[in-house]
């Protein structure tokens, strides 16, 4: 019984950090996104 319980426990820590570094990749691509597109509006406003 108590191994099952480690088997769970270590499942849903696993699950816990795998949806955790999936929302870090998540953000700093739509953040790396959004900067390349103001980066490209900037660019389009200066030299035309």
């Amino acid at each position: 019984m108590r191994m099952d319980n480690n088997r769970t426990r270590r499942r849903d820590m696993q699950f816990a950090a795998f949806a955790a570094s999936a929302a870090i990749v998540t953000f700093f691509l739509v953040y790396w996104f959004i900067q390349i597109q103001d980066t490209r509006e900037m660019l389009k406003m200066a030299y035309g």
